[in-house]
């Protein structure tokens, strides 16, 4: 972080093997952050691999919370945060079987994770790539996505307690 004049540095210690790729950042009212990561393999030793999970910095501790532990889970995340201080993070499923486009929210307990649009509703397609996420003041999710299968730029917004999704362009 940056104090004002230089960047410091405060390690995140965290029993996981690895850590890669795609990391996601919120602040809530207080700026205290949450920040999401995909976990490509966890504690040495163990089976736990390609999972979601977030950590945030409570009372000065960061506390970690996997938010999705289906294997393929976490590719592609991106957070936002309501005017409750409830996070909703977008993100892909990548895994063979359970591929999909999904949606997480912690209702300020746990977190409730959905499929967006899994293989089922896109005929076997890859979506969720590239994974963007706002809400609205309503506190209603919009997500962009891409659909890697067939170059597509999707967008989707739950209503009611519905997905409503939308071709926006398909990509060169």
């Amino acid at each position: 972080y940056w104090d004002g004049s230089t960047w410091k540095k405060v390690p995140i210690l965290l029993n996981s093997d690895i850590i890669a790729y795609y990391s996601s950042i919120v602040l809530d009212a207080h700026d205290k952050p949450s920040i999401s990561f995909y976990e490509y393999r966890g504690p040495k030793d163990t089976d736990l691999k390609i999972r979601l999970r977030v950590v945030t910095l409570i009372d000065g501790l960061w506390k970690v919370k996997t938010v999705d532990s289906e294997e393929g889970s976490g590719k592609f995340n991106a957070m936002a945060i309501d005017s409750l201080g409830h996070v909703h993070i977008s993100y892909a499923n990548v895994g063979a079987t359970t591929a999909g486009a999904r949606y997480a929210y912690w209702n300020g307990e746990t977190w409730e994770t959905e499929i967006v649009e899994g293989l089922a509703e896109n005929n076997g397609q890859m979506v969720g790539y590239s994974s963007s996420i706002v809400v609205d003041k309503d506190g209603n999710p919009h997500i962009s996505y891409v659909n890697e299968s067939n170059p597509l730029l999707k967008y989707a917004v739950r209503k009611n307690g519905r997905w409503q999704i939308q071709k926006v362009a398909a990509m060169a």
